[in-house]
């Protein structure tokens, strides 16, 4: 019976169990080969399953649903299937970055322009996130409220130079 080479390492450092109980060696052999195949159709299924859900969730999310702690031999094991999770999980970041860039250049052209406080608990997200993804807005939105308020200071300025005089 040839032996698959995944398990030619077993049985090279098995204390000489192989030679001392063949029939057993082989059929733990046997039976380990087995275990591992059925563990490989599993875990391609529920990556199959994984490709098909949305939103897609990272590759470290389906790691620890498979049971994996600190890593895993996935993209070893199934490059093609993990490294269409990476992209599928790609995709949906870069489409949640393009809605959240809309949100954030409607709220530019809102009258009076919020704080980036109140634009991020509006938004459900962190501020200091906000203000490192998107910097340009956060520098605009900080000169359109400078531009309201000194328009504001030159009107109330120009109301009270007319009541004093």
């Amino acid at each position: 019976m040839d032996l698959p080479t995944s398990n030619c390492r077993f049985l090279r450092h098995d204390g000489g169990l192989s030679k001392t109980f063949p029939r057993l060696s082989r059929s733990l052999v046997r039976r380990r080969t087995e275990y591992l195949a059925k563990r490989d159709e599993d875990q391609a299924r529920e990556l199959r399953k994984v490709l098909r859900e949305n939103p897609s969730p990272p590759l470290r999310e389906v790691e620890r649903r498979l049971g994996y702690k600190n890593g895993s031999s996935l993209p070893k094991r199934f490059p093609q299937l993990t490294a269409a999770i990476i992209a599928n999980h790609k995709a949906h970041r870069q489409r949640q970055a393009t809605e959240l860039l809309h949100k954030l250049q409607s709220v530019l052209r809102e009258d009076e322009p919020p704080s980036l406080a109140s634009v991020a608990r509006r938004l459900n997200q962190e501020r200091n996130l906000m203000r490192e993804h998107f910097r340009m807005f956060v520098e605009k939105s900080a000169s359109a409220k400078q531009n309201l308020v000194r328009v504001r200071w030159q009107q109330e300025s120009s109301v009270r130079k007319r009541s004093g005089a």
